[in-house]
Order: C-alpha cells, then sequence, then structure tokens
C-alpha cells in the first residue's frame, strides 16, 4: 500500500498525470466518486465524524493533516490525508480496507475487531468527503 502511495504521488507530483483540468483526472475523480464500499454500505459522514473527532484525531489530527497529538510519539508517522500522494491514491474503499485491517508495520490498528462494517464505512465516508476529496463531493469541508 505504501509503495503505492508513493508511485500515486510521483505520478501525480513530477509527471503530470492527474494535474487537474485533464480528462484522464476528470475520468480518475468520476471513478474514485463512484468507489463503493463493500456489501453495498453506504457510509454516513455525521456518525463518521464523530467517531474520527473522538478516536481517530489524536493520531491523524483534526484537520487530517497527520499531526494529532499522539502524532509525535508515533514512528512512522500517521498519514496526512491532506498531502497529495493520500489524496490522489485513497477512495472509499481503500480507506475502508485500510481502518479494517489497520496498516502494517504502523500503528494503526485494524478496526474490524471493534467495529461493526457499517461503522467502519461511516469512518472512511467522513474522512474521503472531509479530506480526501472535498471537491469531489461538493459541499463538504473541514474548516480551520
Amino acid at each position: 500500500g505504501q509503495i503505492t502511495t508513493i508511485v500515486d504521488y510521483v505520478r501525480g507530483a513530477f509527471m503530470r498525470i492527474g494535474k487537474s483540468g485533464t480528462a484522464q483526472d476528470e475520468t480518475a475523480a468520476a471513478t474514485r466518486r463512484n468507489t463503493k464500499f463493500p456489501d453495498g454500505l453506504e457510509g454516513d459522514f455525521d456518525s463518521g465524524m464523530a467517531f474520527y473527532i473522538a478516536n481517530c484525531s489524536t493520531c491523524h489530527g483534526v484537520y487530517g493533516d497527520g499531526k494529532g497529538p499522539r502524532a509525535y510519539f508515533i514512528l512512522p508517522k500517521p498519514r496526512d490525508f491532506q498531502h497529495p500522494a493520500a489524496r490522489h491514491g485513497l477512495d472509499r474503499a481503500r480507506l475502508y480496507t485500510a481502518i479494517a485491517e489497520g496498516t502494517r508495520g504502523t500503528e494503526m490498528p485494524a478496526w474490524d475487531k471493534v467495529l461493526t462494517p457499517q461503522e467502519i464505512a461511516n469512518v472512511a465516508e467522513y474522512v474521503y468527503r472531509a479530506f480526501i476529496a472535498p471537491d469531489d463531493t461538493g459541499d463538504v469541508s473541514v474548516v480551520r
């Protein structure tokens, strides 16, 4: 997963693949918007936000920038959802999997042991709409 994120970042930052305004970018954005959760789940933004603030923001930060109060003590650092590589490489399905299964070699736990699939979809929906692709979803943004 980390290698894919790095490749996506290099392609987006240096090769201009997915540069805003291109037909390829519009296709990628449409594909990302249409990515679904497993088993037909629909994420609930508000429920996901409440869980994220209470549990995830301590590492990932209130603004999804990886600068939560615990981040100082964590290596590797928590994912910065605002970073171009994350914004380019993550969609709803990848977020769902990362939340459910955790991330090996990091302190990101596997939440599928304590959350229902619906609760995982809710958190993934919040992270996606608030940090990854606020422009893809229209009216949602996190105010600093």
